[in-house]
């Protein structure tokens, strides 16, 4: 491993679930602590995230979901701390460091990671960013593409990939994943909160219930109890009874239920750079995803796993067809998506290139009142 010179780095997530920005800020701030920086977390007051980042046994201080007062906590915290860098994950917490900046010009390094493609309306909400922030790290080339369209300067954008932590060794596969299967079924899986569009439930459904000859199950990790009942009416509306999919919830230790499935699926829509793919490859897993940027940037088709258009369900369904009925393909693609997680997105590789991404910044003046006056 190269030297590398301490930091003292914060790290910001304010929302009240568990999403994957989330997740991947938490592991990031592992991999920076393991590479020796000073790091602190901070969080939103009883929010799951500040669960699981006690779990982890990270330092952390939490805000209070008042604005105001979260805000004045913030400053709190940075003023104690010191940081040289101030990475934000979500866009409460990009506001408030893009305020202290604008009020203080505090001398640290105002960082955005921007996990999915940017929705902002292009140009106007682009200035402050240009202006207050030095950096805005996108986790794939899908997402720096979206910055630049909306206006962020190129100069200002760098790209460091989500990575994942897995296990050294897979374990068995949860016994209840595949219970009262008959003999025979394939276990078709994905994992997601459930937005029907933006994650492409409707396509997994359509492909499923259209172009699936063979018996399966559907395992549907990381849906809420409260919208199951929305997933199963969607499912029944495309020909898959409700009877064939299994709601194991959010689980704490997915790796037993990647385990427990036959093949992977990702029909989303619009993503950023997703953790569950990487998961499932890192699993062994063939997997098919949505031909989208971010997708088929950690999927080459017909190398480690199978690609398809949105447009066309039925692809979907052919490519589980040609994945469950030739087991030898299956395995050879899952050895490969394996691979390639092991060599490129690792927690270790990708704190790696965020640390260079970082020292980079450090040969440039961190923007804020003072350099303003300086250049007016």
């Amino acid at each position: 491993m190269r030297a590398v010179s301490r930091k003292r780095i914060i790290q910001v997530s304010l929302g009240v679930g568990y999403s994957g920005s989330a997740k991947f800020a938490i592991l990031s701030t592992l991999g920076f602590r393991r590479l020796g920086h000073e790091t602190l977390f901070v969080a939103s007051k009883g929010s799951l995230t500040e669960q699981r980042v006690r779990k982890a046994g990270l330092d952390v201080e939490v805000l209070p979901a008042h604005r105001g007062e979260g805000y004045r906590v913030f400053r709190r915290v940075l003023d104690a701390f010191r940081p040289e860098f101030v990475v934000a994950h979500d866009s409460r917490e990009r506001k408030y460091l893009m305020r202290h900046r604008r009020a203080e010009g505090r001398k640290f390094y105002a960082i955005a990671f921007r996990s999915i493609a940017s929705a902002s309306f292009p140009i106007v909400s682009s200035i402050p960013y240009n202006l207050w922030l030095d950096l805005n790290v996108a986790c794939s080339r899908g997402v720096a593409r979206s910055l630049f369209v909306r206006g962020i300067l190129p100069s200002k954008v760098r790209i460091v990939y989500n990575g994942i932590d897995p296990p050294p060794e897979l374990p068995p596969p949860a016994p209840e994943a595949r219970a009262g299967m008959p003999a025979g079924a394939k276990l078709v899986g994905t994992s997601s909160a459930f937005h029907e569009k933006r994650k492409g439930y409707d396509i997994l459904f359509s492909a499923l219930g259209s172009h699936v000859p063979f018996p399966y199950r559907v395992l549907l990790l990381g849906i809420h109890p409260k919208r199951r009942r929305r997933a199963a009416e969607l499912a029944r509306s495309y020909g898959v009874p409700e009877e064939l999919l299994v709601f194991p919830g959010y689980v704490e230790d997915v790796w037993p239920y990647y385990a427990a499935m036959d093949v992977y699926v990702l029909p989303s829509r619009k993503e950023g750079f997703s953790l569950s793919l990487l998961e499932a490859m890192a699993s062994g897993l063939p997997v098919v995803a949505s031909d989208i940027p971010g997708n088929n940037e950690a999927v080459a088709h017909g190398v480690n796993g199978l690609l398809f258009s949105v447009r066309k369900p039925a692809d979907l369904g052919r490519a589980l067809v040609e994945l469950c009925e030739n087991p030898d393909r299956a395995r050879e693609l899952g050895r490969a998506a394996r691979s390639t997680v092991l060599e490129r997105f690792t927690v270790e590789k990708v704190s790696a290139d965020f640390d260079r991404v970082l020292e980079e910044l450090r040969g440039r003046r961190p923007l804020g009142r003072q350099v303003l006056r300086e250049r007016g």
